[in-house]
């Protein structure tokens, strides 16, 4: 083998590498926005849930929503 081989392999392999990488950042960020969702959506039901029974004002609806924030995090 020689230095002009081992440099076009290695060039090969970085590439591959950062092609890989780029693929897994866009499902990661596809993930993430599929999981905001679930939260946002979890977020308007307790809210919608807590109108529905008058707790709209309640600390209760306010400790939900809390903790569905502090999850997400």
């Amino acid at each position: 083998m020689n230095l002009k081989s081992i440099n076009d392999g290695a060039s090969r392999t970085a590439a591959d590498l950062a092609s890989s990488k780029s693929g897994l950042e866009t499902s990661a960020g596809k993930k993430q926005q599929e999981i905001d969702a679930h939260y946002d959506t979890a977020k308007q039901d307790s809210s919608n849930d807590a109108l529905r029974r008058g707790l709209a004002r309640s600390s209760i609806i306010v400790n939900k929503l809390n903790a569905l924030e502090n999850n997400k995090a």
